[in-house]
């Protein structure tokens, strides 16, 4: 598992039957400063089912980049991104992480 700002990545398994190619590689846009967390590289191909974005990696040379983040290497496999959160336990809530 990894975090990258207010992206939570993480491996699955295998791709879900019914994930859908997608042409944008922009995983999270931010929502304070506009900036977004994208995947660059030439050996991936990126995925939407249900408002989950995922990425199949199928060489090296693929990352995870934001403007105020360090870039996170992609492993080979199957890849899923999604929001972050944190826990107040003095209200015992949780919230959504956002850049």
């Amino acid at each position: 598992m990894k975090n990258q700002g207010d992206v939570h990545i993480w491996k699955l398994a295998a791709l879900p039957k019914n994930a859908n190619p997608r042409e944008s590689r922009v995983v999270r846009e931010g929502e304070v400063t506009g900036h977004a967390h994208r995947i660059v590289g030439e050996a991936v191909a990126v995925y939407d089912l249900d408002g989950r974005v995922m990425a199949v990696v199928s060489g090296d040379g693929v990352s995870l980049v934001h403007e105020e983040h360090g870039p996170i290497t992609l492993e080979p496999g199957v890849h899923e991104f999604g929001p972050t959160y944190e826990y107040d336990y003095e209200t015992e809530e949780s919230r959504q992480v956002q850049d």
